[in-house]
């Protein structure tokens, strides 16, 4: 295992001290106990190093002006380890956050203080794309108009990477005053405009802003797991919740003789349509609106045997839970990144079974995990 010099004080790993086949053991254990009399699969795994397509960065000060690049501190109550070297990204993505640091320190741009809501400089996400290696470096800087930057730091930030291949930059203005939605305001300032990644048989693109796996090779494990579990013929009907950009549906298509998705981000959406038009798919529909409100508004014109979800780590909610017991899906495939939600969820869908579950072990050196349940109609 590649030696960390932020180890243990960072926060972005915290059993990295552990041997990778330890830390999946361990999981399994905790798979296995929150499902006792389940047969487990897996893990199913990738590269326990350079896997993340996406890692956010935090620009931060102490009182005498040091200045901090990384990641929240494991221990730090707020304070930021400055990051040299993360080992859970490629090793390109170090040197844009130099990069970007060189410029910082040029400058007299203050981080942003949040306690305050005072500052510019807010975070940097860099974003790649495994398969394709595109890359994506979005700014945040605050929204307060007296602390916007001039417009000659957003140009020299603009072509820092101009030498460094398919790069996009991009700046988001995140605009956040007490008793007031919080906007993020996008622009692009030079490069590729989104990121092109490989599912099994497809290539998807998606924008700054929208979710995407953060392991995209473990992903790929998932989507055919997915197509196994499930396996849906031209007679049965998928519906998607939580869908971001179709990623799950886009893969089933092919076998279904419709799939249905529901994603609240209206950017995902617009990414998943776009996809659907680029790749050809006629049999899928995305729809944009709020999982809890789907039901009323559409449920009565949806009617799915199948259902795939990927919930956010607090579950389902009542809405769907209440949706899946009156409808009596054949077979419902939960996908989690927590898998203690799942479990509660599970318990309280009484009229399925717990047929399988397995582990992908998308977070190495992370006491995070994702999880696969097949659930079937059992009354």
């Amino acid at each position: 295992m590649q030696h960390c010099d932020h180890f243990p004080a960072c926060g972005g790993c915290k059993i990295r001290n552990l041997g990778y086949e330890t830390q999946m053991q361990e999981k399994m254990a905790e798979l296995q106990a929150l499902f006792p009399d389940t047969p487990i699969e897996g893990p199913y795994i990738g590269p326990p190093s350079g896997y993340r397509s996406k890692m956010e960065f935090t620009f931060s000060q102490d009182r005498a002006g040091r200045r901090f690049l990384g990641l929240h501190q494991a221990k730090g109550r707020g304070r930021v380890e400055d990051i040299i070297r993360c080992h859970l990204m490629p090793a390109f993505c170090s040197e844009i956050q130099a990069r970007v640091k060189s410029w910082w320190e040029a400058s007299s741009l203050p981080a942003f203080f949040p306690p305050k809501n005072e500052g510019t400089l807010r975070t940097l996400t860099v974003r790649t794309g495994e398969a394709s290696q595109d890359i994506l470096v979005i700014l945040t800087i605050s929204g307060r108009l007296e602390f916007a930057p001039e417009p000659h730091h957003i140009e020299a930030f603009s072509h820092l990477f101009d030498d460094m291949g398919k790069v996009g930059v991009f700046l988001i203005i995140q605009k956040c005053e007490k008793g007031t939605p919080t906007l993020f305001l996008e622009k692009h300032l030079s490069g590729i405009d989104r990121i092109s990644e490989r599912l099994l048989e497809h290539v998807v693109t998606y924008s700054p802003q929208s979710f995407f796996q953060p392991n995209p090779i473990v992903y790929r494990h998932m989507l055919l797991k997915a197509r196994e579990w499930l396996s849906p013929g031209p007679s049965d009907t998928i519906l998607d919740l939580f869908c971001g950009i179709g990623t799950f549906a886009i893969s089933l298509a092919p076998y279904a003789g419709q799939v249905y998705g529901v994603e609240l981000s209206s950017t995902s959406v617009a990414d998943a349509k776009e996809n659907l038009t680029h790749l050809g798919i006629e049999n899928m529909d995305v729809y944009c609106v709020d999982v809890k409100d789907f039901f009323a508004s559409y449920g009565d014109f949806v009617r799915p045997n199948f259902a795939l979800v990927d919930p956010p780590r607090a579950g389902l909610g009542e809405a769907a839970l209440r949706f899946f017991e009156e409808r009596r899906f054949e077979k419902i495939l939960y996908v989690s990144c927590n898998p203690h939600t799942q479990v509660s969820d599970i318990q309280k869908l009484k009229s399925y079974r717990v047929e399988k579950a397995a582990l992908f072990d998308q977070f190495p050196h992370t006491v995070h995990m994702e999880s696969m349940v097949l659930l079937t109609f059992a009354c």
